[in-house]
């Protein structure tokens, strides 16, 4: 509510201290004078402990399934497979690595020597008889690639089937997925941000602010940015990543099982990730209304005692 007013106050007296009915349009500039109580603000420490134990009478259910979300986050590895079934799916793998360096690598050429055929003979607007046969060509690569990528992939699945998806190995592909689109997620936010920061240089409303507004709106920024790149990547990961659990050939209720555990996990890390860094920067903003909020107490003070004096 004080913060509140404090903003309503700011916005009175305009942008830049200037006060709408101004006549002199801004060029003796004034300042609001806002009084904040230092007892609306308790220490940051009595606060987060406040809210944290509200938080967790009122949603103990969220809680608990975020504590065990992240809890298997940072200790789940899996069951060992055992030695036959991993040397089976380690064969597979081979075979598939020996498929991948040598027909598939083959093809991939040959769609791409066809291709480069093809386009050297297309005209513009005009396909003749030879271009239309560097066409068919083209087309029989990349049957050909095609047949060879499923050989390979039916290969890959064979072996994941000889180790299950509760093995260590499917735990890895996992997390790697995860890991993989949280990374795409942070470049995300920081060519977003690059970008804000460009349009922010070139904007005259933005020049007008000192050094220290600039760096805040480029941290609010860039924490925007990023939780949305990370939602948008924990959406992306959450929907290839059921794929990836049924090419281990589960049964219907562990693949549902599997999912729902994979899902609290991925959530309980973003649910922390986006909250810690959120409760970081707002913990940063208290302390500092809380500074000024004890500058005044103790000017307040001063004042008092000279005027009894």
């Amino acid at each position: 509510l004080q913060l509140r007013k404090t903003v309503m106050a700011y916005n009175a007296y305009g942008r830049h201290g200037r006060h709408p009915g101004d006549p002199y349009g801004g060029r003796v500039q004034r300042r609001a004078e806002i009084k904040l109580n230092i007892d609306d603000f308790p220490p940051l420490s009595t606060v987060v402990t406040t809210q944290a134990r509200n938080f967790v009478q009122r949603r103990p259910i969220t809680t608990a399934l975020w504590a065990v979300g992240l809890l298997l986050a940072a200790t789940a590895t899996g069951c060992t497979a055992d030695e036959v079934a991993r040397m089976r799916y380690e064969a597979a793998l081979d075979k598939a690595d020996h498929i991948i360096e040598g027909e598939l690598r083959r093809a991939r050429e040959g769609v791409r020597k066809a291709e480069a055929d093809y386009y050297g003979l297309k005209g513009w607007f005009s396909c003749n008889e030879a271009c239309q046969r560097a066409w068919k060509t083209v087309e029989r690569e990349q049957a050909n690639k095609n047949r060879v990528e499923g050989k390979v992939n039916a290969m890959i699945q064979s072996g994941k089937v000889e180790v299950g998806v509760w093995s260590t190995f499917a735990v890895q592909d996992v997390r790697k997925s995860f890991w993989d689109s949280w990374e795409s997620g942070k470049e995300f936010a920081q060519r977003m941000t690059m970008w804000d920061a460009m349009f922010m240089a070139f904007s005259p409303r933005d020049r007008d602010e000192g050094l220290a507004g600039v760096v805040i709106q480029l941290v609010l920024r860039y924490l925007t940015n990023l939780t949305l790149g990370l939602g948008a990547a924990f959406v992306y990961f959450i929907v290839s990543v059921y794929g990836l659990i049924q090419s281990y050939g589960p049964s219907l209720a562990s693949s549902l099982i599997f999912f729902f555990l994979v899902l609290i996990s991925a959530l309980g890390v973003l649910a922390a990730y986006i909250g810690g860094i959120w409760g970081v920067a707002g913990g940063a903003g208290y302390l500092m209304i809380r500074k000024v909020a004890e500058q005044q107490a103790m000017q307040d003070g001063r004042s008092r005692r000279e005027h009894i004096e």
